[in-house]
């Protein structure tokens, strides 16, 4: 009788520790919410990440990979200061919805090769797997604290796939379009729309003759598995001459991986308008990622 009670509590004990070492293996979520509007947060680099940056496979998991002390789940986190629960939703590069999973990080049941989990004021897209057929523009969506729905990009490769990426690649077809309700509108508006493929567009720039000017920008994915992106420049200037936008990415870290050194890099296009812009010629200036 000893014997058959003392064996039971055993067991109950080992099961007791091995429950433990699996939540502390699964980790935790980011205990830090920003202060407003929406983030980008990476906890294997310890940093808050651009709208429309470029990471690859090996900076994001569905455990503590880097043994943060804090037990901090190195997943890509994508977080509001609306600290409700259950907010945020994660999609592929092809527009389908990443599956949520409500067991512990690290479980070996969960979907692959991503899956999504929300905590208060966060979401979670954890891997679990290879991202070889699953790369490009993934989206978050989520809440404000004001409850209006923002959209967060980034595109997310294989350590091949980022290592030889050369982007990003601006179309010089373009397309150009007259905001103003009359054409004498002082100061004209007009828009200027591109596709960038090939790595997202983190940075858009623009000069008139050689000096900056401000610019409205927007980004609507076109090809999320092509990582296509259709980005629209609109301008409220009334200046002839030569107007020049450059498009460049955002990469998490630029130095080597696997032998090859990874940069970001830039892509420019030349437009010339006139006075009252009717029309416009674009000229690609350069593109290429430096090896």
């Amino acid at each position: 009788m000893k014997s058959s009670n003392c064996t039971c509590y055993v067991t109950i004990v080992l099961c007791l520790v091995l429950s433990l070492v699996q939540a502390v293996k699964g980790g935790e979520a980011p205990s830090i919410l920003p202060n407003n509007s929406v983030q980008l947060y990476l906890p294997y680099q310890n940093r808050t990440i651009l709208h429309y940056s470029m990471i690859y496979a090996s900076q994001f998991y569905d455990v503590n990979e880097n043994d943060d002390p804090n037990d901090i789940t190195d997943a890509l986190w994508c977080q509001s200061a609306n600290n409700n629960t259950n907010i945020g939703v994660w999609y592929y590069p092809d527009g389908t919805e990443v599956p949520l999973f409500d067991g512990p990080f690290g479980n070996t049941s969960a979907p692959r090769p991503v899956y999504s989990k929300r905590f208060s004021g966060q979401i979670a897209l954890a891997r679990r797997g290879s991202l070889s057929g699953y790369e490009g523009l993934y989206r978050c969506i989520i809440p404000d604290e004001n409850g209006v729905n923002q959209t967060l990009v980034v595109g997310a490769y294989t350590d091949t796939g980022y290592d030889e990426n050369d982007g990003p690649d601006a179309d010089p077809t373009m397309q150009f379009s007259l905001l103003s309700t009359s054409r004498l509108a002082t100061p004209p508006v007009f828009s200027l729309s591109f596709n960038v493929s090939d790595g997202p567009p983190t940075t858009v720039s623009c000069s008139v003759n050689g000096n900056r000017i401000s610019t409205e920008l927007s980004h609507v994915i076109v090809n999320g598995s092509g990582s296509v992106t259709r980005v629209t420049v609109t301008v409220r200037l009334r200046e002839a001459g030569n107007y020049q936008c450059t498009v460049s990415n955002d990469r998490v870290t630029t130095g080597t991986i696997s032998g090859v050194t990874a940069v970001s890099s830039t892509s420019s296009l030349n437009i010339s308008v006139s006075n009252t812009p009717t029309g416009l010629t674009a000229t690609r200036l350069s593109t290429g990622l430096a090896h």
